[in-house]
């Protein structure tokens, strides 16, 4: 990544994952190209019989309230997206914004169906985090499914933050609501 970013001056690389924790965590890397705290589930290994932890890194763990400290002053960002896919993980990444998730007018995160890590949040529980921070689902979309029966195993969840958009934009009458 170090090199991918390296000739375009707008990409900046900081070698931390992101959580609710501090110090150094050891994540599972995984054959390919995954990675994650979590231990593949027995759906998983089921649905991909390849997909094990290769190795163990320590890897610096910081708080995403941190990292926007750190860089939004200096990129001028007023309106926030957030983006996930942190492979069982973004929940605890999405709390690590603390009160800072407030900054975000809306994310998009993966939600598994049928837990894919052990100890990952089943999607209700997810989406209730979310809700209670205040953010409305607009789309799902299929990321994975099992070939032999067509079952969905896991969406991409794009969410807005209702409060953070203008007033205007709010007129449940305009927006087909309510008539």
């Amino acid at each position: 990544l170090e090199a991918a970013a390296e000739p375009d001056t707008k990409w900046w690389v900081y070698r931390a994952a992101l959580g609710r924790d501090t110090g150094d965590r050891p994540m599972n890397v995984m054959d390919g190209t995954g990675s994650s705290f979590l231990s593949p589930s027995k759906h998983a290994m089921r649905f991909w019989p390849e997909w094990h932890s290769a190795y163990i890194e320590e890897v610096p763990m910081r708080r995403l309230s941190a990292m926007m400290d750190m860089f939004f002053p200096s990129i001028g960002v007023s309106r926030p997206f957030l983006k996930l896919d942190t492979q069982g993980y973004d929940v605890e990444v999405f709390q690590s914004a603390g009160d800072r998730i407030h900054d975000f007018v809306g994310l998009q995160c993966e939600l598994s169906l049928i837990p894919l890590y052990e100890g990952m949040p089943t999607i209700e529980d997810a989406l209730g985090v979310f809700r209670a921070a205040g953010f409305d689902v607009t789309g799902f979309f299929p990321v994975a499914v099992e070939n032999a029966t067509a079952r969905l195993l896991e969406v991409d969840c794009v969410m807005i933050r209702s409060q953070a958009l203008p007033r205007h934009r709010l007129d449940r009458t305009r927006l087909g609501v309510g008539r």
